[in-house]
């Protein structure tokens, strides 16, 4: 089976340039040519059968290699694991000159994306290499720690940081279950996110992102709150409400309503053809058109029992 492709990274690398610009002080442009390096690194020393570990995120722009990683939970070994892939990263893409017997590598420009921080996350993590010739002889480098909760829905506006929208849910992760139970706590979090799209979809119309790149952004946003929010459906469900809407605004690889409605019940009728059961064909039905699993119930349901589907 193909290896899905990660959100931002390889199917829109462009939505990392203005996270690096933020992150690195950097003034590349949306236009600028991005190399994509290989992220699948090494087997990790953790795993007694040799699992490989997959860096999010490996590019190379004007000649200097960038590595980011996204990171959801507090992780003390996060700097051994940075330096490992960083080290691997620069083996895999140093240069030699056999006739001076030289190898050069280069360390790429690290950092991490906490998706959740305390007072305690650091804002930076720091890696001192001793080199041969004795304790004097140091190399340092530092990763910059870039914190979800200290950018503004303002900020990614405003520096084009569109990459952060899908996880936009996680500022609201200690509110969900209120949300959950409380209609006027979930409508203030659906209009953070309308607002968001609302923008999103303004700078779509001036050329700012392509129609293909929000489309992306949608989906994956679905994604993130059906994991964040599992174990809340009225949030789930409303949530799929405003974004579906998104998804199908767009002209680019978009699937308009009657077509999806097409092809769920033609997804239907295979499903009773070969004696799946309803559960089977819902389950097709979300991997197939990436929605929750309220709403694909819901569109089967409208034609399971319907003879002439």
């Amino acid at each position: 089976m193909a290896k899905p492709k990660k959100y931002g990274s390889e199917d829109h690398p462009e939505l990392t340039v203005p996270l690096i610009n933020h992150i690195f002080g950097t003034d590349y442009s949306k236009d600028e040519e991005i190399v994509l390096l290989n992220t699948d690194e090494h087997a990790s020393p953790d795993d007694p059968n040799g699992k490989k570990c997959t860096m999010d995120s490996f590019m190379r722009i004007r000649g200097v290699p960038y590595h980011l990683e996204c990171q959801s939970e507090r992780d003390g070994d996060m700097v051994v694991r940075m330096v490992q892939y960083d080290i691997r990263a620069a083996f895999k893409t140093g240069t030699k000159d056999a006739g001076k017997h030289e190898f050069t590598m280069q360390i790429p420009e690290s950092a991490v994306l906490y998706l959740r921080s305390t007072v305690s996350t650091p804002d930076r993590m720091k890696v001192m290499i001793i080199l041969p010739g004795g304790e004097d002889v140091r190399a340092f480098y530092y990763m910059p720690v870039v914190k979800l909760a200290d950018i503004s829905v303002e900020d990614i506006f405003r520096e084009g940081l569109y990459f952060l929208i899908p996880f936009q849910i996680f500022l609201f992760e200690k509110g969900l279950e209120d949300c959950q139970k409380n209609p006027e706590k979930l409508e203030a979090l659906v209009g953070h996110f309308e607002n968001i799209f609302s923008r999103m979809d303004r700078d779509r119309e001036s050329g700012k992102i392509s129609a293909d790149a929000v489309r992306s952004i949608v989906e994956f946003t679905q994604k993130v709150v059906e994991s964040l929010a599992r174990n809340e459906d009225k949030v789930v469900e409303r949530m799929d409400e405003i974004m579906g809407g998104q998804s199908i605004s767009y002209p680019t690889k978009v699937i308009r309503e009657d077509e999806r409605a097409l092809g769920i019940q033609a997804v239907v009728r295979m499903s009773r053809r070969y004696g799946a059961d309803i559960e089977e064909c819902v389950s097709e039905v979300m991997s197939t058109y990436t929605i929750s699993h309220a709403s694909a119930m819901k569109e089967v349901i409208k034609y399971w029992g319907n003879p002439e589907v």
